[in-house]
């Protein structure tokens, strides 16, 4: 352990792929399959009226038909805030 051996040949690997050499990744649950359907059934009921509300915001909010979307999780919204105050201070718009 400790150095790479930069001769190794490359391989592929997984997110999950443990030191060991292991795949770590857990199968969900049934019940957890089960509540992700629910909620992928309901996206696919509503999708058609989800994306005519999303065309008409995007029509109302683009520059020169061109938007740029960002998505964080809450562990990543001081990296967000950091970028937004940033990119104001110098001269960027983000009001769209």
């Amino acid at each position: 352990t400790g150095k790479t051996n930069r001769t190794a040949p490359l391989r592929v690997t997984s997110r999950m792929t443990g030191t060991g050499g292991y795949d770590e990744f857990l199968l969900p649950k049934e019940l957890h399959l089960k509540k992700h359907q629910a909620i992928m059934k309901t996206y696919f009921t509503y999708l058609t009226k989800i994306r005519e509300d999303l065309d008409a915001i995007l029509r109302k909010t683009a520059v020169n038909n061109n938007v740029v979307v960002m998505t964080v999780n809450k562990g990543q919204s001081d990296l967000l805030m950091n970028f937004a105050c940033s990119a104001r201070a110098r001269g960027f718009r983000l009001d769209n």
